[in-house]
């Protein structure tokens, strides 16, 4: 019996390639998990990673940019027996009917009868005029391409009226007569 009790078995302290190899597969296996919980908990395991940033625009720095000008003028409609004083606010029919007033459309064509830029007209205030009244509203259009001998600019149902590039590029002046 003492025999067996001497023989007692003593652990070991000492690892051997096997434990190193168990150790490091071990360590291994953890940092994949980490790894993992990381990338699917950001983004829930159901769902797709995010898309990728839409790039910037491109710009075409090969097409050059016409320069362009703002065209700004006036237009005056005659009110008809106005109590109306100088200074007023006020408003027109045009002739279809349609109210001529704050922002309405001032479409502004090249020769080929092609609408290059689109604007409105400003409020409305009278003024007196020999012995008429007139509502006079100003126009301004920004973003008109530069360069055309001549412009046609439309205000609602008035019909297209030519002006020069110079009309154009200092001070458009339009009136509902012919």
């Amino acid at each position: 019996m003492s025999s067996m009790t001497e023989q007692q078995v003593e652990p070991r302290t000492r690892r051997g390639p096997r434990g190193i190899v168990v150790a490091s597969a071990a360590v291994a296996v953890i940092a994949v998990a980490a790894l993992a919980y990381v990338l699917i908990g950001r983004h829930g395991s159901n769902s797709q990673p995010p898309a990728p940033a839409a790039p910037p625009p491109a710009s075409s720095p090969s097409v050059p940019q016409a320069p362009a000008f703002t065209m700004t003028g006036a237009f005056d409609i005659i009110v008809e027996s106005s109590p109306l004083k100088d200074g007023q606010e006020c408003q027109g029919t045009g002739p279809s009917g349609e109210r001529i007033g704050l922002e309405t459309p001032v479409r502004v064509f090249d020769q080929n009868g092609k609408q290059i830029a689109l604007g409105g007209l400003g409020q409305g205030a009278t003024v007196k005029v020999l012995d008429s009244t007139v509502c006079k509203f100003s126009i301004s259009v920004d973003d008109v391409p530069d360069g055309l001998p001549t412009y046609g600019v439309e205000i609602a149902s008035y019909g297209v009226q030519q002006v020069s590039s110079g009309e154009a590029h200092s001070n458009v002046f339009l009136s509902e007569g012919p």
